[in-house]
């Protein structure tokens, strides 16, 4: 079962330390709130992982730490929580 958008948002625990924005499309905005974590730190990580991510440090319009990912599976989503869990 692949999860909409809205779900991985609400599937992050309170515990992980990001803002997630609402979905309107099949990607989740995520905002990095925790201090020293950048988004490149958190795209290496995830590339380690084969696991594609977006760091969106390039977007103008974005003032911050953000990266956008696009739903998958559960497993990628899993795969994912462990990766913003381990950083």
């Amino acid at each position: 079962m692949i999860l909409s958008a809205p779900e991985c948002a609400q599937s992050f625990p309170d515990w992980i330390t990001v803002k997630i924005y609402p979905a309107y499309a099949n990607f989740v905005l995520v905002k990095i709130l925790k201090e020293g974590l950048t988004s490149f730190d958190v795209f290496e990580k995830a590339i380690h992982q084969n696991l594609m991510i977006r760091d969106c440090s390039s977007f103008e319009s974005l003032n911050g730490e953000y990266v956008r990912f696009c739903i998958m599976n559960p497993e990628d989503n899993d795969r994912l929580l462990d990766v913003f869990r381990s950083l």
